[in-house]
């Protein structure tokens, strides 16, 4: 059965609201009750749009701040290529978010070298995947421990099973071993973070829908794109459990995590759902964000949320938002968060 939370909740949420909207207008009043409670349960389930006015007012706490912007910034796009040589405008964006980590998704070192000498002035710390190059972490604070992902499918029947599954639904997958996410401990002043960096799996619509050409049927690219959601969460999931694993080692050395990036997946999916089980980690957004924070644009007429940030109990995010600038074909995310101060014994 495939689930529709993995396309989009927000067009769902909104249709339920419109149709119990409409039944109230008209007079229906219980029927309109009931799908407008489906609409509010729903959207709770998926943690899709918080509503709490609240989350816009930054309340005082006592600890150690800081900042994490984390971006998609697609530098093989032609926007880029273009700016690769001179990126004065995005690397000065960047610069004035004062941001104490910048983690960059889709970026390819031979585009991005002068972007790099331009933000090392200011984050002299700094890695980047080399098995599988997507993400890369620049740092204010001295970075240790650099991990990058490898699945291992010949350890996992259920994995494996996932990956088979994906590949049968989209023969064109490549299904590498090695993955667009990393990990790093980030040595702040008073204390050290693991930062997970995520780029998960796309969808991998663009690419079979080119090689399928323009005369295919409607019904057959709805078809072809289903396919292509459902093969993509296969492996998003298969990703996630890894993650957690990592999570969970941290957790029990007493570090804490945090989890971000672009993820390729809309909230209330099943790699989101994975990573919220066992209420480990929570969702930054849904926790402190306001309205839908959509970050990704690229599509003329739906637009989503795909890049997320979560964190474990012991960090306290004071504040979460979505920058608007089009550097890219998404946006970037601006996360604020607190170390709380030890109690006194």
């Amino acid at each position: 059965m495939f689930d529709f939370a993995a396309i989009s909740t927000l067009p769902i949420i909104l249709l339920l609201a419109a149709i119990g909207l409409i039944c109230l207008i008209f007079k229906k009043k219980w029927i309109g009750l009931f799908v407008l409670l489906c609409s509010f349960a729903f959207n709770y389930y998926t943690e899709s749009i918080p509503l709490n006015p609240l989350n816009l007012i930054s309340f005082e706490t006592k600890g150690k701040g800081f900042k994490i912007l984390t971006y998609n910034m697609y530098s093989a796009s032609d926007y880029y290529r273009g700016v690769k040589e001179d990126p004065r405008d995005f690397s000065a964006f960047l610069l004035e978010q004062d941001a104490d980590v910048i983690v960059l998704e889709e970026y390819y070192p031979d585009l991005c070298l002068a972007l790099r000498d331009s933000l090392l002035k200011t984050y002299p710390y700094m890695e980047y995947q080399k098995q599988h190059c997507s993400n890369a972490v620049f740092s204010k604070y001295p970075l240790t421990n650099w991990k990058e992902m490898e699945i291992r499918l010949d350890e996992d029947a259920a994995d494996f099973h996932k990956f088979t599954r994906a590949k049968n639904l989209d023969d064109l997958r490549q299904m590498a071993r090695f993955r667009y996410n990393a990990s790093v401990t980030v040595n702040l002043p008073n204390d050290s973070i693991r930062l997970i960096t995520c780029h998960m799996a796309s969808n991998h619509y663009d690419q079979v829908r080119e090689v399928q050409g323009d005369s295919v049927p409607l019904k057959e690219r709805v078809k072809t794109y289903m396919k292509c959601v459902a093969a993509g969460n296969l492996e998003r999931e298969v990703e996630a459990k890894y993650i957690m694993e990592e999570v969970m080692e941290y957790r029990a050395k007493g570090v804490k995590t945090i989890v971000l990036g672009d993820m390729n997946a809309v909230p209330g999916s099943p790699p989101i759902r994975t990573m919220r089980s066992g209420d480990l980690l929570r969702n930054g957004w849904w926790e402190k964000g306001f309205g839908p924070g959509l970050t990704f644009h690229s599509h003329h007429v739906m637009h989503f949320r795909l890049d997320h940030v979560l964190h474990t109990r012991d960090i306290i995010l004071k504040k979460i938002g979505v920058a608007n600038v089009d550097y890219s074909d998404h946006k970037p995310v601006i996360a604020e968060f607190v170390i709380p101060v030890p109690a006194e014994s």
